[in-house]
């Protein structure tokens, strides 16, 4: 039976849902490591057996939550908040430098994208081709499984758009631009499906169905989904409907307004398009 306090990390862990929160919960359980190096935990003295147990279960619980973020991490972010510990933040009996050399070996390994519907295949190809050229400057994440894409839809009764999916089906969320200093150095990033959510959610108010006739006035549903994240809080975000026609939305300024683009492949042509970057190499919306 696992440890109460290893539940207790199990839990804080999984509440975690960015890259740099989970970090933060980590650092927090790696400093309780270093107190159980003294035998000693929330101000208590454990027994030596009941250290040791407590100390593996913590060990093999943040460093999975580690590798997770540094998956999730396009910039390295996660793996250097782990190298910058100091010495007397480093427990004696865990070892960081494995954890970090095997996140990066993990994210040295190439994606393979699964097989995409025809009218996403060349903006695919075109997405592939742009992360093959600047590795260092995009960088994809393994696809999401057909399985964690349904229980998406399963625990958030919605269904996803059918070419949304198939681009959750090549990358389960991605980072482009990377060096720009919109989202923590990254210019624009695809959410991973664990952190794509309504906006309802986002905002902790009861979500609810939007009987608007305008596109104009369904821009502002909060049932819509944040999915690229622009940095500072702001969204490309789109609303699917019954009908099987996807409004994508302009999160970008105070008052949510619907877009010209009618397809995910519209919004990644757009994304990835050298007009968005300036004469001084910086990416930008462009959605004025």
């Amino acid at each position: 039976m696992s440890h109460p306090i290893a539940e207790k990390a199990s839990a804080e862990l999984g509440r975690a849902a960015t890259p740099a929160r989970v970090m933060r919960t980590v650092v927090e359980w790696i400093e309780r490591l270093c107190h159980l190096d003294e035998g000693m935990l929330d101000g208590r003295v454990l027994p030596r057996a009941e250290v040791d147990g407590l100390y593996s279960e913590l060990v093999k619980l943040t460093r999975a939550a580690f590798l997770r973020a540094a998956a999730a991490d396009a910039i390295g972010a996660a793996v250097d908040r782990l190298e910058q510990l100091p010495v007397y933040c480093r427990p004696k009996r865990c070892d960081l430098a494995e954890w970090v050399r095997t996140a990066e070996a993990a994210r040295a390994q190439p994606v393979a994208p699964a097989r995409t519907s025809d009218v996403l295949d060349p903006t695919v190809r075109a997405l592939l081709a742009m992360v093959a050229a600047e590795p260092a400057r995009h960088r994809l994440h393994a696809p999401a499984s057909p399985d964690a894409i349904a229980q998406w839809e399963v625990e958030h009764r919605q269904k996803l758009p059918s070419d949304l999916a198939a681009l959750y089906r090549v990358s389960d969320g991605f980072s482009l631009f990377l060096g720009n200093l919109q989202v923590d150095g990254v210019a624009v990033r695809m959410v991973p499906l664990r952190e794509l959510e309504l906006h309802a959610h986002l905002v902790d108010e009861p979500r609810r169905r939007s009987r608007a006739k305008t596109d104009q006035a369904r821009a502002g549903s909060n049932e819509r989904l944040c999915v690229f994240d622009l940095g500072n809080g702001d969204f490309l975000s789109c609303l699917p409907s019954s009908s099987g026609r996807t409004l994508w939305i302009d999160d970008w300024h105070e008052v949510p307004s619907p877009l010209r683009f009618a397809t995910v492949a519209e919004v990644l042509e757009h994304l990835m398009s050298p007009e968005r970057i300036d004469a001084q190499g910086r990416w930008y919306a462009g959605l004025d």
